[in-house]
């Protein structure tokens, strides 16, 4: 069940935990100024850091997505995968601001990182912290 914080501080924040892969999983949100940070663990630690943001090519109304790991395994291309697919729907959505996407699950095959990205999409946080009005992960359930 979703647990909304409201703080005076500028940065709004959503708690919530989930099965992923029958694993408990827990997730956070926070939405600061200028960025977003979302954790996603089953560790109890921030796992895998990534920064992800949206690009705009010269001459170009097509927008694309880079991601860097910040710290975590490098040799892990499904989690930057993940973290991609998260920026590129929250792009979809109308929410442009640069991301901190820590995974850190004890899982990395492909059913899992869909099941992340299904749960991000299914509880909605974009609308839910007022960052966009569509739900931004639709475009990652399976074809």
């Amino acid at each position: 069940m979703p647990h909304e914080c409201s703080q005076g501080f500028p940065v709004r924040t959503k708690l919530y935990s989930r099965s992923i892969c029958g694993t408990p999983t827990d997730f956070s949100f926070s939405a600061y100024d200028d960025h977003l940070l979302l954790i996603i663990t089953q560790l109890g630690s921030s796992g895998t850091i990534i920064a992800a943001s949206t690009d705009t090519a010269f001459n170009s109304s097509t927008p694309t997505y880079s991601t860097s790991v910040l710290m975590g395994k490098r040799d892990e291309p499904l989690l930057t995968i993940c973290a991609r697919r998260i920026m590129e729907a929250a792009g979809q959505a109308g929410c442009m601001r640069p991301m901190v996407i820590c995974l850190g699950l004890q899982s990395h095959t492909p059913d899992a990182l869909r099941e992340v990205c299904a749960a991000v999409g299914e509880d909605n946080l974009w609308s839910s912290l007022s960052l966009a009005v569509n739900s931004p992960l639709q475009a990652l359930e399976r074809p």
